[in-house]
């Protein structure tokens, strides 16, 4: 009878230290779950960019001046995506998954350059893609490199290289004038403000190149 109770007692005591276990593994389920919730609240969140190239100056139209369209610019295939795209070795490549641009680089560019050029007083009127009966010219253009060069990482640069082509509408679609700008900007570090910062220079240098080449172009072939 003794042994019986022993043995009872024993099964009781194990059930016990069974139960206070199981509440302790619960409570750690708990404790870890609510610490993973907090850490997700902790992510990045995603910033967007979109390029802006300031001019100083803005000129009335030309209301004698040709009328140009402006396509919708290409953009080499691995500067395609909307992510910030570095450089950091001469085969290693870094996409920004949390900055991004607001739409693809190229739509970016060909939209600061229809506005830069309608400001030029080059054009009676600039136009996008190429619908207008009346217009002269088209403008092309691909963007052939926008990235953050990081390869010497006490010299980091915002690399911009485009290529405009300047075509005749009523001339069989001749090409009155065509150029490859590239521009490199130093930077003071290598965050995603600081490299937008350098392409918006970029940018603003390579139109001021552009509308006076065209300048040049156009006035050559009166």
């Amino acid at each position: 009878m003794m042994i019986a109770n022993e043995t009872k007692r024993q099964r009781i005591t194990t059930r016990s230290a069974a139960g206070v276990g199981a509440a302790a593994v619960w409570l750690a389920i708990v404790v870890l779950t609510n610490g993973c919730v907090n850490v997700s609240k902790e992510f990045a969140a995603k910033r967007y960019y979109a390029l802006d190239a300031t001019r100083g100056e803005t000129a009335p139209a030309n209301a004698t001046g040709p009328v140009l369209a402006v396509r919708p610019f290409r953009a080499s295939p691995r500067y395609e995506g909307n992510e910030l795209v570095s450089r950091l070795s001469d085969v290693a490549y870094r996409s920004d998954f949390y900055s991004e641009f607001l739409v693809e680089p190229a739509a970016l560019v060909t939209e600061q350059t229809r506005r830069w050029l309608a400001d030029s007083g080059l054009f009676q009127c600039v136009v996008e893609g190429s619908g207008s009966a009346a217009l002269t010219h088209v403008l092309e253009g691909a963007v052939t490199v926008i990235q953050g060069d990081y390869r010497d990482r006490a010299a980091p640069q915002a690399v911009l290289e485009a290529q405009f082509f300047l075509v005749e509408a009523a001339a069989a679609s001749r090409i009155a004038f065509h150029k490859t700008y590239r521009r490199e900007r130093p930077l003071a570090d290598t965050t995603p403000d600081e490299l937008v910062r350098g392409w918006n220079q970029a940018l603003q240098e390579t139109l001021t190149a552009l509308e006076e080449d065209l300048r040049q172009a156009l006035s050559a072939a009166r």
